[in-house]
């Protein structure tokens, strides 16, 4: 039963339904955008800073800067339209959660959970028609597929000298996804369905300096390389082929065929090694004049993929590599408000993002431009971030431009750790 798979995965004239981008169907998943709505609303990476003056909230080289801990939250809303059309498919869920703990100005720790794939897709084909002794049969073939990679990352950041700083992030790999392979033939579905989990451990070393100046403005030099640990590895559950009779979308033993005693409902497979990314990024920030800095990143990822063929939504597809580059500027909020306009930071931004995709000649490419605000407040520098990006995609699996809008909410709390409290 096992091999009948492979006939679903031959789907022609893909289009999108109410899920997700059909990009989600490559490989693994589409990469999740990782950063905070304070880095988006500059088309960051999160490399530089962008929270306040010399914080960014996604690279702990910066946290030691800080003098409270921070608990922060985010919410993100994403909308996608292919062209001029009206309709369009949209997603949104938490994208981050953080805490940051500065310890003396000297060193930091950190913990944050973040979502790294987008597994979330629902494609199908036009109806087609097929001949069999003089009767016509209507077919229709889909796919689904829902879940995603997530990360665990635990940091620890240190100083070297008295201009540079260095940190190590460690990010422990977890999440499952689900795919459903559906033949619709006169009405009578048939379903391959499979369970993937993940596991798998990534290093991250950030480098920070600043010890140049450019004609007599103070900038900011920063750096990271990602490495592996341990590879990505995929445990899938691949559950047999079955008639779903009672058309409720799921296997039951009682009402499907064939019967859960008359066959194995699933088969085990256990893939070592899937992925093996390695990552670089190279960024800058320049404090024009007071409070007022512009900023910018260049970065680039190869995921070294290893994975099999059949373990594709769309077969033998996958991600081979990404660049991003991105230029911004913000006005950050004072240190002591003099007004009601000073407690806000405003960011923009522009971002070019660019993947190499596997099987197919033409890089998917994504521009946007970022707009950004922040409303800093409390005696312990609580915020709150909002951003919004218009961007356009074009790829090889769209015949129309992507048009995607993503809109960021992000709070943060801030509290006093690590404080020697007089004896009563």
């Amino acid at each position: 039963m096992y091999h009948h798979c492979k006939f679903f995965l031959l789907l022609f004239l893909l289009q999108l339904l109410g899920g997700q981008s059909i990009n989600n169907a490559i490989g693994l998943g589409a990469p999740r955008d990782l950063t905070s709505a304070s880095a988006f609303g500059v088309g960051s990476s999160g490399l530089i800073p962008s929270f306040s003056e010399g914080i960014a909230l996604e690279n702990p080289v910066t946290w030691s800067n800080g003098k409270f801990a921070l608990l922060s939250g985010g919410f993100s809303g994403e909308q996608i339209s292919l062209g001029n059309d009206a309709g369009g498919n949209g997603f949104s869920d938490l994208n981050r959660v953080q805490l940051i703990l500065p310890i003396k100005n000297i060193y930091a720790l950190g913990i944050a959970v973040v979502p790294l794939t987008n597994s979330n897709y629902w494609l199908k084909n036009e109806p087609t028609s097929l001949t069999v002794n003089d009767d016509t049969l209507s077919i229709l073939q889909e796919i689904k597929g829902s879940g995603g990679i997530n990360a665990l990352r635990v940091a620890f950041g240190f100083p070297i000298t008295d201009h540079e700083k260095n940190a190590i992030t460690l990010q422990i790999l977890f999440g499952s996804s689900r795919h459903n392979s559906i033949l619709d033939i006169e009405g009578t579905k048939y379903i391959y369905s499979r369970h993937d989990s993940y596991s798998g451990v990534y290093l991250k070393y950030y480098i920070y300096t600043n010890r140049f100046n450019v004609s007599n403005l103070p900038i900011s030099l920063y750096g990271s390389i990602g490495l592996t640990l341990q590879s990505l590895a995929l445990k899938s559950d691949q559950y047999h082929l079955f008639e779903d009779l009672n058309n409720n979308g799921y296997y039951d033993y009682l009402f499907d065929y064939p019967y859960m005693t008359e066959t194995e409902t699933k088969t085990e497979k256990l893939y070592s090694r899937i992925q093996k990314p390695f990552s670089v990024e190279l960024g800058y920030d320049m404090e024009l004049k007071s409070h007022f800095h512009i900023l910018g990143e260049i970065s680039g990822q190869t995921f070294n993929n290893e994975l099999p063929y059949r373990l594709s939504p769309l077969a033998g597809s996958a991600y081979n590599s990404s660049i991003h580059f991105n230029l911004g500027a913000i006005k950050f909020a004072r240190t002591i408000p003099r007004a009601w306009y000073q407690n806000f930071h405003y960011r923009m931004g522009f971002y070019f993002d660019s993947k190499d995709l596997q099987r197919y000649q033409d890089n998917l490419i994504e521009t946007g431009l970022s707009l950004g605000i922040g409303l800093k407040f409390g005696v312990t520098n609580n915020q709150i971030d909002l951003a919004y990006s218009y961007a356009k995609r074009q790829g090889p699996l769209t015949t129309a431009n992507e048009i995607i809008e993503r809109f960021k909410i992000q709070m943060t709390i801030g509290d006093i750790w690590f404080v020697k409290r007089r004896a009563r």
